[in-house]
């Protein structure tokens, strides 16, 4: 019995394409990670997030005390957070837009409910 295997070569622009997106996603990263994000706000219980290499915590989200979640992936101008806590599932997606160099426009969604806001970094809290 005798078998013919096909190879369709995949397009060199597929690579181009495929390395600029991780360099993108490695920049977002690279971004995030480095200090604090505190909302702009005139109150006390300002959303605060905190972004590491693996994991993500948020303070003041919806009433929220705090939210830990410790998957991540990383995207062009949007983060994915999962975790997983005593068989609760939980997702929220940072979707933001660089307003300056230490300044975002974000929007989260969180329990099918999404919270527009803005946001500053600061440096050296973690």
């Amino acid at each position: 019995m005798s078998m013919k295997i096909y190879f369709f070569p995949l397009p060199h622009s597929f690579f181009v394409a495929e390395r600029n997106y991780q360099l993108e996603s490695e920049s977002t990263k690279n971004f995030l990670t480095k200090g604090e994000w505190i909302e702009i706000k005139d109150t006390t219980e300002r959303i605060r997030v905190v972004f590491f290499t693996e994991s993500a915590a948020i303070y003041n989200l919806q009433n929220e005390d705090s939210l830990f979640f410790n998957n991540i992936l990383w995207q062009i101008e949007s983060v994915f957070l999962e975790s997983w806590n005593y068989s609760k599932h939980e997702v929220c997606i940072f979707e933001f837009q660089e307003n300056g160099q230490d300044s975002l426009n974000v929007k989260f969604r969180y329990e099918d409910k999404d919270y527009e806001t803005q946001m500053t970094r600061k440096i050296g809290s973690h």
